[in-house]
């Protein structure tokens, strides 16, 4: 049997009835819920009756093999993800007559292809300005949104209050999705879920048929679930099983995919009455310093149950602060070179950034000193759309594309440029265009120019669009290499009306507001270095062909958002962009459920960290004084510049306090907080 802690042993053991189990970051609860399935084993339960949930395909298959490790030859329970258990009903309901028979689209071409079909039909009934774009970037926001829809089980006429704002235009689509689905045969992943759920709803004798046929049902990630997951265990349990989810309600980070934190802080007892609940607080990932700064962060937050997150590694972590006046990139670079001066390898170090438009500082330091990396979850961000479209207006300026003998790189600059802003041309247009580009590059605007003049059957709106395009395209041929790249990009980005395309295009409003941040910072960047036309492109192509150029498997820094960094860890983090605005993510209309979930996603963050732990913000000396005197919360937003959640987190008592335990002293000075207080309890009555 493997070792587990008080805390994990009650879990271990639990009795009889429902059970919710809160499990901090890096707590073990994989060996928790392994152990869990072994006992109930050995009491006799037998494997087909103990059903697994979780919640993608690499934490299910390596779950699995623990198990199977464990288990030394025993029969086990098979473990499903949602999706691949939903799989099995949609087959068992076809097979039985209660649902009909569909085709499942694994090829993502095909979803996009299917989806660009829809908003075309879409665009027949809107006016002119409110047509959508169809390019694939798009249709991929698109079918996340309708993911999202039947994740919360959307009727079709209302959306759900507990998403983000939808786009009024995609809430009409939906309609228009599913008959056609339907008329096609066609299942999504997210259908999987969504189909048998909506069958059993609608049929009680169905409801019946379907559950009951398990006596325990253990789910992981519980806070991860959305309204059609829930719905999915209500539906399997029955009357029967026990359920017991683990989750931890401070890492709800997938809001915008429908979680909610209230599943674990009140809607499960709801769900299944008379609950017992557990909590596994020993985390062996970090220090205790690192510990307390995570807690004093997150007890700002109201909806959350009240836990705290204690360590029990056998090490310390490292927690730094950096403070920088012209930027976060070179602090990022002096924190690599002395990771890696103390024998640390650059394969260690992750940097998590907030949103992908902030990488591009990061990007160029690492760049600039030498260092390889690889950004996991979005292209380098010379490699963005927005971004090579610029790149190709740049180009035009520099004296177009004659003497450029990548054809791919014409081919896709003149793509971008064809679809940013939108033309309201089909993929195949843009496609045939950007070919006879590269046959004639020298003549590339003119040839493009004739091509969209002969077409016919246009509206009026769209032909006019394709003649102010030429015309920005003409008058960046007219500009000189030499004229002040800034200068270039804002007269450009004002002709274009860039950003109202962008506002416009991207019905999800985050997604707007980060690739606005996004140009904002290129034009930052071209000021900052005093760049001419030609200089800022030959950097941006620079960049894009030394990255293109890196080997893939050699020592790499990892840059990724602090989403995807949920369930990882490595020895050296670095948060590079804790500034106010950026982290917390928020606006003027932003409420204090919003910053709660920005909260969570910092102390997600913080807690991936094993050994060192960089925290990088712009200089505030008020951050200074307020750590200093160890003040909870706050001052007033306005006031500050780092990152709000500095200075909740009590970065010198959390610090000093962690120290003072590791080495079973006191602290000197007697100041506490009532988290300290409260950890410090914790560790006694362990």
């Amino acid at each position: 049997m493997a070792r587990t802690t008080t805390e994990q042993r009650k879990v271990v053991d639990h009795k009889s009835g429902h059970a919710l189990v809160s499990a901090v970051a890096g707590s073990g609860k994989s060996t928790t819920l392994i152990e869990r399935i072994m006992a109930l084993l050995a009491h006799g339960v037998e494997p087909e009756r103990i059903l697994v949930l979780m919640f993608n395909k690499s934490a299910r298959d390596d779950f699995t093999s623990r198990l199977v490790r464990r288990a030394q030859g025993i029969k086990v329970p098979e473990v499903f993800t949602f999706h691949g258990f939903g799989n099995r009903l949609c087959k068992a309901l076809v097979t039985s007559g209660t649902l009909d028979n569909a085709t499942l689209v694994t090829e993502s071409y095909r979803s996009i292809r299917f989806g660009r079909e829809v908003l075309e039909a879409l665009n027949e009934g809107l006016s002119d300005v409110d047509q959508l774009d169809l390019s694939s970037e798009v249709v991929i926001e698109f079918l996340e949104i309708m993911d999202l829809l039947k994740g919360a089980m959307f009727d079709g006429i209302t959306a759900p209050k507990e998403l983000p704002p939808i786009d009024a235009r995609y809430l009409k689509a939906f309609a228009i999705f599913e008959a056609k689905r339907t008329n096609e045969g066609l299942r999504f992943f997210a259908d999987l879920i969504y189909d048998p759920v909506c069958a059993a709803l609608a049929r009680n004798d169905l409801a019946a048929k379907i559950g009951n046929r398990y006596d325990h049902l253990i789910v992981d990630e519980f806070q991860d679930i959305n309204e059609a997951q829930m719905a999915m265990m209500r539906i399997v349990a029955g009357r029967r099983a026990q359920v017991l989810a683990v989750g931890d309600d401070d890492q709800t980070i997938y809001g915008w995919r429908g979680a909610r934190a209230d599943y674990m802080t009140h809607l499960f007892e709801l769900e299944f009455p008379g609950a017992t609940r557990y909590a596994i607080s020993r985390t062996f990932r970090f220090g205790h310093g690192l510990s307390l700064l995570a807690n004093h962060a997150i007890t700002n937050n109201k909806n959350r149950t009240d836990k705290l997150c204690v360590s029990a590694a056998p090490h310390q972590t490292a927690v730094g602060v950096r403070m920088h006046t012209a930027g976060c990139g070179a602090p990022v670079i002096e924190e690599i070179e002395r990771w890696r001066t103390n024998g640390g390898t650059l394969s260690d170090i992750a940097i998590l950034i907030r949103q992908y438009a902030n990488s591009i500082p990061v990007e160029i330091a690492l760049h600039q000193a030498g260092i390889p990396y690889r950004i996991v979850g979005a292209p380098p961000f010379v490699d963005r759309a927005e971004v090579i479209a610029l790149r190709g207006y740049l180009q035009l300026a520099c004296g177009g594309f004659a003497g450029i003998t990548n054809t791919a790189h014409i081919h896709s600059s003149i793509a971008a440029m064809l679809s940013v802003p939108t033309l309201y041309l089909r993929r195949d247009q843009i496609e045939g265009l950007a070919d006879e580009a590269v046959v004639l590059p020298a003549r590339a605007l003119e040839v493009i120019s004739d091509t969209l003049r002969r077409e016919q059957g246009i509206k009026p709106f769209s032909r006019d669009r394709r003649e102010e395009a030429m015309e920005n395209w003409r008058w960046c041929a007219q500009q000189a290499p030499s004229m002040p790249a800034a200068r270039f990009l804002g007269d450009l980005i004002r002709r274009t009306k860039l950003f109202d395309f962008i506002a416009k295009n991207n019905p999800r409003s985050d997604v707007a507001a980060e690739k606005i941040r996004m140009v904002h910072q290129i034009t930052d960047l071209a000021y900052a270095g005093r760049h001419t036309v030609q200089s800022f492109l030959a950097l941006l192509d620079e960049l894009s062909n030394s990255f293109a150029d890196g080997d893939a498997d050699s020592d790499r820094v990892l840059l990724t958002s602090c989403h995807r960094a949920k369930g990882m860890e490595w020895p050296m983090v670095i948060l590079p962009d804790l500034a106010d605005g950026l982290f917390p993510h928020c606006t003027i209309d932003s409420t204090d459920a919003d910053i709660e979930d920005e909260r969570r996603l910092f102390y997600v963050a913080l807690t991936r960290a094993l050994k060192d732990l960089v925290l990088i913000a712009p200089l505030d000396r008020q951050l200074l004084l307020w750590s200093k005197e160890r003040r909870p919360g706050h001052p007033q937003v306005a006031q500050i510049k780092a990152s709000r959640f500095l200075f909740e987190a009590n970065i010198e008592l959390s610090v000093l306090a962690g120290d003072a335990i590791a080495c079973g002293r006191a602290q000197d000075d007697g100041r506490h907080s009532v988290v300290t207080r409260r950890y410090e309890a914790a560790l006694t009555a362990e």
